[in-house]
């Protein structure tokens, strides 16, 4: 985020705190490029937590003991 905004040539704020410094010069192109990839990353990582929510689930629905495996004091 903080790079992709630096390229882009806007400040970043930190919660209205205080200003950080541009990371790189302006370059709107390089901007995109960088969100493209923020973007695919976080949806990446959505994916991956929605994956193993539900094979908790499945694995619960199951009862095949790999929950009581995972749980503390198993």
């Amino acid at each position: 985020g903080w790079l992709g905004v630096s390229a882009y040539g806007e400040d970043v704020s930190f919660f209205g705190l205080f200003r950080l410094p541009a990371l790189i010069a302006k370059d709107e192109g390089l901007s995109d490029q960088i969100f493209a990839v923020h973007l695919a990353c976080g949806i990446l990582i959505m994916l991956a937590v929605v994956a193993h929510v539900v094979a908790a689930f499945v694995h619960n629905v199951r009862d095949d003991g790999v929950m009581e495996r995972m749980l503390p004091g198993a």
